[in-house]
Formats: structure tokens, C-alpha cells, sequence
């Protein structure tokens, strides 16, 4: 499980991971001995990709990740409009390679993996997103977001409108406390660093906020 916050308006997207990363220690080392990919300890759940000025994060397993991140550097988009054409396409030939893999080394069937492409649309002249959730390699459902709306995971309904995420600090103290909260009931599944890649009509950045 991983912290993955969303948090999309028309000028301004703010994307926040933090990075602990858990697998099956059997399958972590079978991955690790067929494509040499640490996926233990700690793992990158975001990239910002130059070129295009866009961001790519998710939550699942972070080769699954990384494999969209391949496909979609392969498809030479040189900007948000172009790269969100074909993201979901990406994401699917991503689930069939990384499924490939997992019946490669025995690690099961690739289920509930989320990655999202955050950029600056000019055709529509804000900043919008789009959202993969690929439940199996046949099964995903795509989400589309612009405004104001916001895709806070993990989350329970009981927790309301508790949470703001409009500055640096209140972020980090948000995302604080909802880590706080599932690892009471889920030990040790989300932590490290909190990191926050933002987009806006100027680019893209990367910083971190502190530890979670």
C-alpha cells in the first residue's frame, strides 16, 4: 500500500507519494534476479518526464510503474495533450508486459495498480490529468480530471473533509496524519519521505517535503 494524493485545479496539480515500498520477499527476489529492479525497502512512485513537462506516479508495484514510464518515453509525446492520447493504451500493453513477468518468475496475476499522468493541457489551457486504475490485464477503469478534483488514496469515508493539502507545511501534516492512521490498522505500509511534484503552465519540479 502507498500514500498517493491527487490534488488537481485549473492553474496548479500537486501530486504526493511517499516512498516505503513493501513486496513478498520470494517475489521481490525473483524480480530483483530477472530484471535486476529493487522492489523492497524504498521505490520510485513518481518521475517527472522533461521533455513532454508532465508527471507519471502510482501506486501497486513499482516495476509496474516504471514499465509504463518506459512505454510511454517509447511513444515520443512532446506534450501533455499527446502523451494523455495514448496513456491509457500505455498503461494496458504495461499490465500485459508486467503480467508476462510476474508468470515468468511465479509471482501471481498483477492486480489493483493505479498510475496517473499529470500535465499542463493546451488545449484546454489548464492543467489536467488521467487516471489508470488496472485492476487485472484484461480490467481498468480511466478516470479524467480537471478543475478541482482530487483522488486521496488511501482514504475512508469516515475521515470527511478533514484534510487540506493547499500549502507545503499543511500537506506534509495531511499526509502525516493519514499515514498515521493506516498504519495504526495496516503497520508499516506507508513511510519514508513524502515528495511532491507539481505542475503548472510554467513546468514542472520535484521536492521533498520531509519525512511522513
Amino acid at each position: 500500500m502507498s500514500l498517493f494524493n491527487l490534488i488537481i485545479e485549473p492553474r496548479r496539480g500537486r501530486v504526493l507519494v511517499d516512498t516505503l515500498a513493501s513486496c513478498d520477499p520470494t517475489l521481490a527476489s525473483r524480480l530483483k534476479a530477472a530484471i535486476g529492479l529493487p522492489t523492497a525497502g524504498s521505490a520510485n512512485k513518481v518521475f517527472v518526464l522533461g521533455q513532454p513537462a508532465v508527471v507519471v506516479a502510482g501506486r501497486g508495484n513499482p516495476a509496474y510503474l516504471a514499465t509504463v514510464v518506459e512505454l510511454l518515453c517509447l511513444r515520443m509525446v512532446t506534450d501533455f495533450d499527446g502523451a494523455q492520447r495514448c496513456f491509457a493504451e500505455v498503461a494496458r500493453e504495461a499490465a500485459q508486459a508486467f503480467a508476462g513477468l510476474l508468470e515468468k518468475v511465479g509471482g501471481g496475476e498483477l492486480t489493483q495498480q493505479e498510475v496517473a499522468l499529470v500535465g499542463w493541457s493546451q488545449k484546454k489551457r489548464q492543467v489536467a490529468a488521467i487516471l489508470v486504475c488496472q485492476d487485472s490485464v484484461d480490467s481498468s477503469e480511466v478516470f479524467e480530471f480537471d478543475g478541482a478534483p482530487a483522488w486521496i488514496t488511501p482514504w475512508k469515508d469516515e475521515w470527511g473533509d478533514e484534510f487540506s493539502f493547499e500549502s507545503d507545511e499543511v500537506a506534509l501534516s495531511s499526509a502525516r496524519e493519514q499515514a498515521r492512521r493506516i498504519n495504526a490498522t495496516d503497520p508499516g505500509c506507508v513511510g519514508g519521505r513524502l515528495l511532491l511534484a507539481e505542475v503548472t503552465q510554467l513546468g514542472v519540479s520535484l521536492r521533498e517535503l520531509g519525512r511522513l
